[in-house]
């Protein structure tokens, strides 16, 4: 299994490799696994959370802002915490080591710090693997977010390099 996360993040919870591990072991199809993601991806460029109603209707998870200190965590998995999305936020990506011979990170396309998350997971997705957002996940993520020219430049690449797939939704 390989593991991405953003530098400016502290884990809430403990025994969560173990809790991702046997969601992954669970079904041969799970690919990737974030804290954030979206079941719907327009054409039109938008960053994650971006977009008509996305917020309302198709985000999911949170990356979640807490201060409230470490919490108890039980590394079991309860379903209704786990949704298929089709892409998932970079402050956390949790993949099948696998995954990697079919899907990677495109630097050449995506040179700055935006793109390269929702690139990976519509990658992996339309390989055939589950993205999953899971909820259980908690972190604090100690920065909100960019949303600058380097950004919308990343979205553009997106929309432009998955045009002939996208549109693209989770029941």
């Amino acid at each position: 299994y390989l593991c991405f996360v953003h530098d400016d993040v502290a884990f809430m919870v403990d025994k969560w490799g173990p809790r991702l591990i046997s969601l992954f072991e669970s079904d041969p199809k799970i690919g990737l696994v974030g804290i954030a993601g979206n079941k719907f991806r327009g054409s039109y460029p938008a960053a994650i959370g971006q977009g008509p109603s996305i917020r309302r209707k198709y985000m999911r998870g949170n990356v979640y802002q807490l201060s409230s200190g470490y919490l108890d965590f039980d590394s079991s998995v309860d379903k209704k915490e786990i949704e298929d999305v089709v892409c998932i936020d970079g402050v956390f990506m949790f993949a099948k080591n696998e995954v990697f011979q079919y899907c990677h990170f495109d630097e050449a396309l995506f040179t700055q710090f935006h793109g390269y998350d929702l690139d990976f997971s519509l990658q992996t997705f339309f390989q055939g693997y589950r993205v999953l957002v899971d909820r259980g996940m908690l972190i604090e993520h100690f920065s909100g977010g960019n949303y600058s020219k380097e950004n919308t430049k990343a979205n553009r690449k997106i929309s432009k390099k998955w045009m002939k797939k996208l549109p693209v939704a989770t029941p």
